[in-house]
C-alpha cells in the first residue's frame, strides 16, 4: 500500500483503524486459560507419579519385596501340598 502523505502509519492513525472486538479478547483469555489448565494438569500428574514412586520406595525399604515373595511362595507350596494330600485321600469330589 502506498502512503501518499509520506507519514509513518503509526504516527497518525486514521479513522480506519478499528479496535479489536471484545469477543477477540474473550477468546484469547479462554484460550490462555485452557493452556494454563493443561499445563497445571500435567504438573499435578507428574507430581503424583513422583510421590507414588517415593511411597513405593519407602514401602520396599520397610518391607523388602524378596521376603514378601518368599512368604507368598511358602503359602502357595503349603496350599498345593494340602490340595495334593486331599486329592490323594479322595476328599476332592
Amino acid at each position: 500500500m502506498v502512503n501518499i502523505d509520506h507519514e509513518l502509519y503509526w504516527e497518525n492513525p486514521s479513522d480506519r483503524t478499528v479496535p479489536l472486538p471484545l469477543a477477540t479478547y474473550i477468546a484469547g483469555g479462554v484460550f490462555g486459560a485452557i493452556i494454563i489448565i493443561i499445563l497445571v494438569g500435567i504438573g499435578i500428574y507428574l507430581w503424583r507419579v513422583k510421590r507414588r514412586e517415593q511411597r513405593q520406595q519407602a514401602l520396599d525399604a520397610a518391607f523388602p519385596r524378596s521376603a514378601y515373595e518368599q512368604e507368598m511362595q511358602l503359602i502357595r507350596n503349603q496350599q498345593n501340598a494340602a490340595n495334593a494330600a486331599a486329592a490323594a485321600n479322595g476328599v476332592n469330589h
